[in-house]
């Protein structure tokens, strides 16, 4: 249980009534003693918030036409609701790791870290403390994990890239990978992604990264801090992604391509070509549209 004065002092809001929240609800079906949030303000969203008087509501500053004790205003309610779903409504997970997974005696685990059924943590994998390993996660030796990140089920980090050089007679030979794969703190990895090593210096993955499920990440790739990389994305070797960049659904990205801070590559885009920073790029060759934010 929570009472409205709690979120109301985590989001810096003034402190009044006495209503108990218990989970949380959708704008267009509010529940009693539930969290709910309104992005924008209408005379249909008026009407919902007074007829559900015991429903909390994040909705916009700077309403005027609506006063009730249910409601917090905020500058930016989706954003104030998932800090409040974070900070205050976050359900408490306990810190387990289950019998069926295998962890190496010379991994390091840190404190408070969950592990899920059936993971494989080989040797000298680095788990900081507050880590959460889903089921079936595979982490192999060389990859270091930063505190509170997230792994999703499935996921395998840290196998080798696909590199190979071809001798005289026209063989194939494997390059062997051992670069590792660093993780930052806080990254958000999904569910079937996979992430090579480096070859001799390791993949790097920023501090509050989100990578969605099913992406493919290969060797010596550097991903900035609080970049996105969506669902179905492949991005090649040596790929540097920018700061805060938005990588789309199913987009590709060929090998040493660049990435810059703030750009965002479009659904199913192709880039073949590096992207400047805060650019918007998509298509097939994905091609400059614009920029992403004014300045």
């Amino acid at each position: 249980m929570t009472s409205i004065r709690e979120i109301q002092e985590a989001l810096g809001a003034p402190q009044h009534g006495d209503l108990e929240v218990f989970g949380v609800s959708s704008l267009g079906a509010p529940k009693p003693h539930t969290l709910s949030f309104a992005t924008s303000w209408s005379p249909e969203v008026a009407a919902q918030v007074s007829a559900n008087p015991t429903t909390v509501f994040l909705i916009p500053a700077g309403v005027t036409d609506h006063d009730a004790a249910n409601c917090i205003p905020t500058a930016k309610p989706r954003l104030a609701y998932a800090q409040v779903l974070r900070d205050v409504l976050a359900a408490e997970a306990t810190a387990t790791i289950e019998p069926t997974a295998f962890v190496h005696p010379d991994a390091e685990i840190g404190t408070g870290v969950s592990i899920g059924h059936f993971a494989v943590i080989e040797a000298g994998v680095v788990i900081g403390d507050g880590v959460r390993v889903d089921h079936h996660v595979v982490l192999k030796s060389g990859v270091s994990v930063g505190a509170g990140t997230r792994i999703g089920s499935h996921t395998s980090i840290g196998g080798p890239g696909f590199g190979f050089e071809v001798d005289d007679d026209g063989v194939p030979i494997r390059i062997g990978h051992r670069g590792g794969v660093v993780i930052g703190a806080n990254v958000e990895i999904g569910h079937q992604c996979s992430i090579a090593q480096g070859t001799i210096e390791p993949t790097m993955i920023g501090d509050h990264v989100k990578i969605d499920d099913c992406v493919f990440i290969a060797h010596n790739v550097v991903i900035g801090e609080a970049a996105f990389v969506i669902a179905c994305s492949e991005v090649s070797g040596s790929v540097t992604i920018g700061e805060r960049a938005w990588i789309s659904p199913a987009a590709s990205i060929i090998n040493k391509v660049n990435v810059g801070d703030d750009a965002l590559v479009g659904i199913g885009a192709v880039v073949v070509r590096d992207v400047d920073e805060n650019t918007v790029v998509a298509g097939v060759p994905a091609k400059p549209r614009g920029q992403r934010y004014l300045r």
